[in-house]
């Protein structure tokens, strides 16, 4: 993102846009009618990101000015409002100005959501019950306005799936909570605050599926752990469950990830596109290997939704693929329908060229277009 189009260089902010699902007001424009192709939320032109996350229909986001945003589905506090209420617009979370342009923030399964400051301190609101998601320590715990995570100021990137959440610090340490199971990286134990995986310090992003995990070292490979089924892993078989990081094949030239519900979805630093897992064709339809997306290679940035996945490519061009588009999460003015057919090719929408942020939810889709 930022990079120079056509036009010149891009800007890293811009105006907020949603379609899909919208059942709890997790659209972000004032209602709870499923929107089938993009509208404008609000008119603010400032937003530097929005929070990722799996099976999600609490949303975060953040502006240039530091203040942070919460929208959608609102039960134990996820959003960290002080209250319960779902919120149909975004709404601004607490005074603090220290959410600014980079923070990583994400949302997750149980209504809890994470959330990174400037200064590297982590903070978390919603439901701490028996999964741990929170990270704080305790258990059978709601917080509804957001509570810190330990006392540490090194936190640099945090996702979570729907059993279990995974961070990296700025040291290049991999960490990971919630309840035991292999997607913590340690089946023994339940996790109710983070527990460092393995003394490696070379992680650079990671990302969580529903019950497995997806990482990515700085030298360019690819590692995964957690349940095997489904091919969720990427390393050409469907079991056993792995409960420490393997590398995904021996290729060292990935440049970026995105796992959700059931898929990984990646792109490499040739600019071509690939996934496994429940990836793009029919939702019964799996991939055990990463296996490429058409020839293409220009793509920019890739999310993984639950039910389908979008990319931007070079040009800043907005594009579609995956197994169903329920709710009119693609955008292409497809009604919502379960039934509606997958898109086993990326198809564009509309004719824009200045969308720079994408991310994919339950069955919805936010998106930033440059204010430029």
């Amino acid at each position: 993102m930022g990079a120079a189009g056509a036009g010149g260089a891009l800007k890293q902010s811009g105006t907020l846009w949603a379609w899909g699902d919208a059942n709890m007001g997790q659209l972000g424009n004032g209602s709870v009618t499923d929107v089938s192709s993009p509208v404008q939320i609000g008119s603010r032109t400032d937003w530097a990101h929005i929070g990722d996350g799996c099976d999600k229909k609490s949303n975060i986001g953040v502006t240039t000015d530091g203040k942070r945003w919460g929208w959608g589905e609102n039960k134990f506090g996820a959003l960290g409002l002080g209250d319960t209420t779902n919120r149909s617009s975004p709404t601004q979370i607490g005074a603090l100005t220290t959410w600014g342009p980079g923070t990583s923030v994400t949302s997750a399964d149980y209504n809890s959501t994470l959330h990174i400051t400037t200064a590297g301190t982590l903070f978390g609101a919603g439901l701490q019950d028996w999964r741990s998601l929170l990270g704080t320590g305790d258990s059978e715990a709601t917080y509804s306005s957001p509570v810190q995570v330990g006392a540490l100021t090194d936190w640099a990137q945090v996702n979570s799936g729907r059993t279990h959440s995974a961070a990296v610090k700025t040291d290049g340490t991999l960490w990971v909570w919630w309840q035991r199971g292999p997607e913590t990286g340690n089946s023994s134990v339940d996790k109710s605050s983070p527990v460092q995986v393995g003394s490696l310090t070379d992680w650079a992003h990671v990302t969580c599926g529903a019950d497995f995990c997806t990482a990515l070292k700085t030298d360019n490979t690819v590692w995964s752990w957690g349940t095997a089924a489904g091919g969720l892993l990427g390393n050409g078989t469907t079991s056993p469950n792995i409960s420490s990081p393997a590398q995904v094949g021996s290729l060292t030239d990935w440049k970026q990830i995105d796992a959700d519900y059931s898929h990984t979805m990646a792109i490499k630093t040739d600019g071509t596109l690939w996934g496994w897992g429940g990836v793009y064709t029919e939702p019964a339809q799996a991939y055990s290997s990463p296996v490429q997306l058409g020839a293409l290679t220009d793509w920019l940035q890739i999310s993984a939704g639950k039910f389908h996945t979008m990319a931007i490519k070079t040009d800043y061009t907005l594009w579609a693929v995956g197994g169903t588009g329920w709710y009119g999460c693609f955008g292409n003015e497809v009604p919502h329908h379960w039934t509606n057919a997958a898109l086993s090719s990326p198809v564009q929408i509309g004719s824009e060229t200045d969308w720079i942020q994408v991310k994919c939810g339950a069955g919805h889709t936010h998106a930033i277009r440059s204010a430029s």
